[in-house]
């Protein structure tokens, strides 16, 4: 029986493991990866006693969640729509119910699960450095450049290795000295890709997240010398992003053209988004309490962009680009604040267990979201629904804790 147990443990963290290494460099083939890992996680947490449960308050909020995109299905006239949603989302149902109960298998093994997703967003780098390579023939640099370059949506990518980078920055402080090259070095590596990947989003955000952690460091670290490294590094990595990326000084520029004129910017991408923001607004104030159900979000966003002119939204069906704006606009009242609760909760714990990954990992999400509708794909769902329950129920010990 002790054979058993233990074979079933080690396919528990085999499994998870692998599920975490293939995320970055293809998440089309997760469903069927989660579907096992979960069964087997459940099956590995039933063998052990006694069960040792979770805050039943993380797990509430994401059923909840779940349960009101199903009711949002009846709310709506096109079911079949409605329906694939509800599949795509399928991970707020099964991840919190399983994550629920507590594992010891992933109590033990939490450093082998950071190390997979980092080997998977290096191997990932290395997959998307050989295909500009061979880009190169054909298209020269621009070959090195965004969806060139990028194994799926360069924002998602870009925001499976910020937080890769994350776990990273971690390591720098808990190895020991003479170990801490082997981090840094990996990390210089993804920030090359992420610039690369000339996602504005994931530009903006990993920005933030640098400035964040090298003020971690020039707070815990005495040196003036390393206090004036810290912010010599800042400005060079965020100058190479605006100056070395024609998509950031684009963006910027528009945006600035933007302020100035008062109006948004025409055939420009950032004032497409805009215009996409504002044609949401106006559906949700229309539909505010109940929203106009899942099935019904593109036809009415659609009907939006018609009535105001908007060529590129209508040409390319674009959805929100904000997930926020999404789950208000399908959803109502009652979605956007639980999406919102999901959030503050995840703050204060984060804050309360000075989790430090989990915190990054808020932030890194919340701010996604503000850009794009990542709970409509199911790259997003499973990043975030994984991540999210995985780092809530097992929020301890992510604190830094410096070792010489």
């Amino acid at each position: 029986m002790s054979k058993i147990k233990g074979a079933i443990s080690t396919s528990n963290m085999l499994i998870f493991s692998l599920l975490l290494f293939i995320m970055p460099i293809n998440p089309k083939i997760l469903p069927i990866v989660i579907a096992l890992s979960l069964f087997i996680y459940l099956l590995d947490s039933l063998i052990h006693s006694p069960l040792i449960f979770s805050d039943k308050k993380t797990a509430l909020a994401g059923l909840a969640f779940f349960v009101i995109h199903i009711a949002s299905v009846y709310n709506s006239d096109n079911k079949e729509v409605a329906w694939f949603d509800i599949e795509v989302k399928l991970s707020f149902l099964f991840v919190p119910l399983i994550f629920f109960i507590k594992n010891p298998t992933f109590h033990k093994n939490k450093n082998v699960f950071i190390y997979s997703f980092i080997s998977g967003a290096l191997i990932s780098s290395i997959i998307m450095l050989c295909k500009g390579f061979d880009n190169y023939y054909t298209m020269g640099m621009e070959g090195f450049r965004y969806t060139n370059i990028s194994l799926f949506h360069p924002t998602y990518m870009a925001m499976y290795l910020s937080l890769a980078t994350v776990f990273l920055f971690k390591e720098v402080f808990i190895l020991p000295y003479k170990k801490r090259w082997v981090p840094v070095v990996i990390i210089l590596i993804l920030s090359f890709m992420i610039f690369l990947l000339e996602s504005k989003a994931g530009m903006i955000i990993y920005c933030i997240i640098l400035f964040l952690m090298i003020w971690i460091l020039y707070l815990k670290y005495k040196p003036l010398a390393f206090k004036s490294t810290a912010i010599l590094a800042f400005l060079t990595i965020g100058l190479l992003f605006y100056y070395g990326s024609q998509r950031a000084q684009f963006m910027f520029k528009n945006i600035h053209k933007t302020i100035l004129s008062g109006h948004i910017v025409k055939d420009a991408t950032t004032g497409d988004r805009l215009k996409v923001w504002h044609a949401s607004i106006e559906i949700i104030s229309n539909n505010y309490l109940l929203g106009v159900g899942s099935g019904d979000v593109k036809k009415h966003l659609l009907s939006g962009y018609k009535e105001h002119g908007y060529r590129y939204a209508i040409k390319k069906s674009l959805n929100s680009h904000n997930q926020y704006l999404e789950t208000f606009i399908g959803q109502g009242i009652f979605g956007f604040i639980l999406l919102i609760y999901l959030f503050i909760i995840s703050y204060f714990k984060a804050h309360k267990n000075k989790d430090f990954v989990l915190g990054f990992f808020i932030l890194i999400t919340s701010i996604n979201f503000l850009f794009e509708s990542m709970l409509n794909t199911m790259a997003g769902v499973i990043f975030f629904s994984l991540f999210y329950f995985l780092l809530m129920n097992y929020s301890d010990n992510n604190h830094l804790k410096e070792k010489t």
